[in-house]
Parts: C-alpha cells; sequence; structure tokens
C-alpha cells in the first residue's frame, strides 16, 4: 500500500489532509514538525511528504537541510497560506514537485497530485 506523510502543526489541517488521502486507499503518518518528520521518515519512509510550511521549526536551516538529505528524491508538496514568489523559490530549494496556496487549492487538487505520485 503506498504511504502518505503529512508534516503540519495545525491540528485541523493534519486531520483533514489524513481523511482525504486515506480515503484513497494511501497509508497515512503524520508529524506535527519537521523534527518529527524526519524521524518518521527514518523509520517508515513514505512515498510522498505533504509538508506545511507554517510549522513551528520551518525555519531552522539545519533541520529543512536534514530533511532534504533524508528526502533524496522522494516527491515533496507544499502547502502555504503564502503565496509570495520568494516563498515559492524557497521550497524550491527543497526540490518540491508542487506548491499549492491553501486558500486558492482545492483538496481535490491535492488528492490529484498525490495519486499521480503514488500511482507512477
Amino acid at each position: 500500500m503506498s504511504k502518505a506523510l503529512i508534516i503540519s502543526s495545525d491540528e485541523g489541517a493534519r486531520y483533514l489532509y489524513q481523511v482525504v488521502i486515506s480515503y484513497q486507499k494511501i497509508s497515512v503518518i503524520t508529524a506535527d514538525s519537521i523534527a518529527k518528520g524526519i524521524k518518521t521518515v527514518e523509520k517508515d519512509v513514505p512515498d510522498i511528504i505533504i509538508l506545511d510550511i507554517m510549522v513551528s521549526d520551518f525555519k531552522d536551516v539545519g533541520l529543512l537541510k536534514d530533511l532534504k538529505e533524508k528526502l533524496g528524491s522522494m516527491p515533496l508538496v507544499i502547502m502555504a497560506d503564502i503565496k509570495s514568489s520568494s516563498s515559492k523559490k524557497e521550497v524550491s530549494i527543497l526540490g518540491a514537485i508542487k506548491y499549492m496556496v491553501k486558500g486558492e487549492s482545492s483538496l481535490s487538487d491535492l488528492i490529484k497530485t498525490v495519486r499521480k505520485v503514488v500511482n507512477k
């Protein structure tokens, strides 16, 4: 079974993403910080990671580098409330396959992206 990791400090968003993704018959694991997400990836490798850049430890450059090292070529989807081009540049450094603005992207868009990755 395919597996997705959701990293978000917003408990409501984590739950919502978990429900809609698991409904697609994709196993979901969650973490509320990048540090916990890294520990999760070390134990249980997902097929895709959905990262909400508003997590409390996002600005910790060392953690971001650690995450990038652990990810390798693993697909990463960035979820954000921010539409700015500078934010998109920042996350492109992580090698994100998609940058989704929460208010502009629907859950359907997220599901399509996740299914596209796990069905390859």
